[in-house]
């Protein structure tokens, strides 16, 4: 009977050094999904601040065409907590408008241009960058 009593002991401490150990393990499994989540959401706003600062850049074709000549500045609600820096937009490609011919005049031209933005979280350090094209029609010469 002795015997039985020790083994049902030793049993039942195994058991609950087994359930500690998965306690354990869940609780740090929980910790690292959370940090992991964490990361991703930083990461995905500091996406979300890119995006928009590409937007707003694209949204005035003077920002394009004038860019040598105009000090682009964004708004600080787009870019609070956070270092963005906008490469000077370049002309990639111009070639004659649809419909037209290179012997008319004045030839609208269908023009690419390449704007380049990174952004750094200030807080985190998540890092995004974004290369956009954009094409349009604009008065001939403006690539140059």
């Amino acid at each position: 009977m002795k015997n039985q009593r020790g083994a049902v002991l030793i049993t039942a401490l195994v058991i609950v050094a087994l359930l500690a150990f998965l306690s354990v393990s869940l609780l740090y499994r929980t910790t690292t999904s959370a940090q992991l989540m964490t990361a991703h959401q930083d990461r995905l706003t500091t996406e979300q601040v890119g995006r928009n600062v590409i937007e707003y850049v694209l949204s005035d074709v003077d920002n394009l065409v004038n860019s040598a000549t105009t000090t682009l500045t964004i708004p600080a609600e787009l870019t609070s907590g956070y270092t963005v820096t906008v490469g000077t937009p370049v002309c990639v490609h111009a070639q004659a408008a649809a419909g037209y011919s290179l012997t008319q005049s004045i030839v609208p031209e269908t023009v690419y241009w390449e704007v380049d933005v990174s952004v750094v979280d200030t807080i985190t350090s998540a890092v995004a960058g974004y290369r956009q094209v954009v094409k349009f029609n604009y008065t001939a010469g403006s690539c140059d």
